[in-house]
């Protein structure tokens, strides 16, 4: 299969990654300040409601924004306003429910003060999310470069500001977060343009929606519960210490995300778009070119963090962090990482060419791997049994999303 680099679309590459690098570079310096300058109890316990935040994340992806990303790239800009109008919508729906699931984790780990922040927070960061996205549906990624660093590269630089007053706390960054989004999507908002929708057809569009996105929910939702069972079963067999280890060993991959996300948001538009015009084929060509020079930039950063972990831990968190022992733990997430990267960009193709289902019985696959023998060994082993569980899970999500890629034609 040829390597197709045209300059066309490598610079639309360029702008998805620096885009989508905005976001994590604001995401990982979030967590990494918090992790630095929070007690382990407090990073613990902030990591632990911001995976409810990655829950919620991936439902409202699942159900809004894969679809407004699906039918926006062949839609005119008129069209895609309205689109983005029932989008803004379900996602205000989505709150109540996933509400009352951050209401309950705030319950379980006796932190009511952190109710309101957490479910502003999550409400804010879907509206901006879903106005983005529908800046990205038409590949208008360096429009929504704006936005983006607006809210995640000032939701660290607030976390900066806090420490330095002295007043940074788990309520006090979600506060920030919540803020930096709204901001974000008063941006957003003029750049994409949104159209109210008609009430009428509410139920036909939300129908719609579900239909392209239901196999991506299911799928996403196997993925993070998968991965949020880990830190939460450490926080209960364990203790908030060892969940915030791991944590800080995630923090370090979260450098990757720019490759891993940006290289899968244009895929799924891209496919789509190749798909409609010239078939299955052609969608897999698209889908094997982005991700091909997307593994060309990753792979340096994933060898070198494998290569040198203790080194790595170190330049992050100091010589003197209790994280810096992790170096095994680091290695295993590098090949965790290189194994979601690989799924990520088959399950962004099966997205685009409405195989979502495919994606889906993969991290079923390694969800049931994950999770049966993954409690007892987390109970029984703390962290090691979850970097053997991890391992396991994603490396068989890996071999199923590659059997169906090769029977799709």
């Amino acid at each position: 299969m040829r390597l197709a680099l045209s300059p066309a679309r490598l610079g639309s590459s360029f702008w998805t990654v620096t885009d989508q690098g905005v976001v994590s570079l604001g995401n990982f310096f979030t967590n990494w300040m918090l992790a630095k300058y929070l007690l382990p109890v407090e990073y613990g316990t902030f990591g632990l409601l911001f995976g409810i935040l990655l829950f919620a994340n991936s439902i409202h992806s699942s159900l809004v924004t894969v679809p407004l990303g699906v039918e926006g790239a062949a839609s005119e800009a008129g069209d895609l306003k309205l689109l983005t109008g029932y989008a803004v919508v379900f996602g205000i729906v989505l709150t109540v429910p996933i509400g009352l699931v951050c209401a309950s984790a705030c319950l379980f780990l006796h932190r009511l003060d952190l109710m309101g922040p957490v479910i502003a927070a999550m409400l804010l960061w879907f509206t901006q999310e879903t106005l983005r996205r529908a800046l990205m549906a038409h590949l208008r990624h360096r429009d929504a470069l704006w936005g983006d660093a607006l809210s995640y590269l000032g939701q660290a630089i607030a976390v900066v500001g806090l420490h330095r007053a002295g007043s940074l706390s788990p309520a006090a960054a979600f506060v920030a977060m919540a803020a930096t989004s709204a901001a974000a999507a008063l941006v957003q908002v003029f750049q994409s343009g949104i159209a109210a929708p008609a009430w009428g057809l509410l139920k036909l569009r939300a129908l719609k929606f579900w239909s392209l996105g239901r196999w991506v929910l299911f799928g996403n939702l196997v993925n993070v519960l998968t991965v949020q069972a880990f830190p939460w079963s450490l926080a209960v067999f364990r203790g908030l210490q060892q969940a915030a280890a791991l944590q800080a060993i995630a923090n370090l991959l979260g450098v990757s995300h720019p490759l891993i996300f940006g290289i899968g948001n244009l895929i799924v538009p891209a496919s789509a778009r190749a798909m409609a015009e010239s078939g299955v084929a052609a969608a897999k060509r698209a889908a094997f070119s982005y991700g091909s020079q997307g593994a060309l930039l990753l792979g340096p950063y994933l060898l070198a963090l494998f290569l040198f972990p203790r080194t790595a831990l170190g330049l992050f968190y100091g010589q003197a962090s209790p994280y810096v022992t992790l170096d095994v733990g680091l290695r295993i997430f590098v090949v965790v990482y290189a194994l979601v990267y690989l799924a990520q960009v088959l399950s962004s193709l099966f997205n685009g060419i409405s195989r979502s289902q495919f994606g889906f019985l993969a991290y079923l696959a390694g969800g049931l791997i994950a999770l049966c023998p993954g409690f007892p060994l987390v109970a029984r082993a703390g962290m090691a049994g979850a970097f053997a569980a991890l391992l396991c899970s994603y490396a068989v999500r890996g071999a199923v999303c590659v059997y169906y890629y090769r029977r799709t034609a």
